[in-house]
């Protein structure tokens, strides 16, 4: 029988080793990039929810008279996602938060429908999050560039103003066309493949979606999520890439079942399944799975495809370190 402890000094090993393997730029660039738009999950969350239920109340025809008030409620933080997406920028690249904000707030500015760029009139909102996230990435490193080049005494005036001269201007005539491109292609590609994919893009997406938990480099879908919420108030992919983590809740009970007299497996799948219910995958992964299903068990993905595919999860697999005759969990 393992001791919980070493349950999870081979998980936390298997962590490190995997987190080493991936800790090049790429994986640096996409923490960077996710640590923009982390911050902005819980107004996310918050208002999704009320969203939702004034959208109950609204279709049920139930208190007319507090469904404009939930909406407001709902919709404000949303109308300015691009200001708070490039203050999170600037300050993720070393500028100033306000600065990257106002550069933001060009994109859901309402005088843009005045501006024509290389022949085309811009609207307010084209570009969405990522040209903000461009916008503010770039004023920050107009800032530092300026501040490195510009006296003290006059560093209070000139940095600020040319910051936002520079950047608002970059952002207006060509990030906001560009990023403008490349957020209705992600919103066509995402619904593009899951209605043409079917079950089979869902089986693909939820055995996917756990190993790259793994790595981090999960954190990267947090742009795309954005920009779907932004573009159409929901995000497509969400729902079938958590289906991966029931698949991985299924794989853990079915463990906790057939080895139920194991107590030291039990009382690692008791204190990391809540967290497992409520989206995060990390503890049952390093501590249970892993550990017990074996390392890339194709089991674990396949269990987890059929969960994102079909909406149930079923796991087989023999733990790790027990003998073929073992008995193996249920199927």
């Amino acid at each position: 029988m393992r001791h919980p402890r070493s349950l999870a000094a081979r998980g936390a090993s298997i962590k490190a080793s995997a987190r080493s393997r991936s800790d090049g730029r790429t994986m640096r660039a996409i923490r960077k990039i996710s640590a923009i738009f982390i911050p902005l999950i819980p107004a996310l969350i918050a208002c999704g929810l009320i969203a939702g239920i004034n959208g109950i109340l609204t279709n049920l025809g139930w208190v007319p008279g507090v469904t404009p008030f939930l909406g407001v409620l709902s919709s404000g933080f949303l109308s300015l996602l691009a200001v708070f997406v490039g203050m999170n920028a600037a300050k993720e690249f070393g500028g100033t938060p306000i600065l990257g904000g106002a550069v933001g707030g060009i994109i859901v500015a309402a005088g843009v429908a005045n501006v024509t760029v290389f022949g085309e009139t811009l609207a307010p909102g084209q570009g969405g999050v990522l040209g903000a996230m461009a916008g503010g990435i770039l004023a920050a490193y107009v800032e530092r560039f300026m501040r490195r080049v510009t006296p003290d005494v006059i560093a209070l005036i000139v940095v600020p103003t040319v910051t936002v001269l520079v950047a608002g201007s970059i952002t207006l005539g060509i990030l906001m066309s560009v990023a403008g491109v490349v957020s209705v292609a992600i919103g066509t590609a995402a619904t593009w493949l899951l209605a043409n994919g079917g079950a089979f893009a869902g089986f693909v997406l939820g055995g996917l979606f756990l190993p790259l938990v793994m790595t981090g480099m999960h954190q990267g879908l947090i742009p795309i999520h954005t920009t779907l919420i932004d573009q159409t108030g929901w995000t497509v992919l969400l729902p079938v890439l958590a289906m991966g983590g029931a698949g991985q809740i299924g794989a853990c009970i079915a463990l906790w079942v057939r080895f139920r007299s194991n107590a030291s497996l039990v009382r690692t799948i008791r204190g990391a399944l809540p967290a497992g219910f409520l989206g995060v995958g990390e503890p049952l992964i390093y501590g249970v799975t892993l550990p017990w299903v074996g390392r890339s068990s194709p089991h674990a993905s396949v269990g987890r495809s059929a969960a994102a595919s079909s909406g149930c999860s079923t796991s087989s697999g023999t733990p790790s370190g027990r003998s073929p005759s073992a008995p193996r969990t249920c199927r």
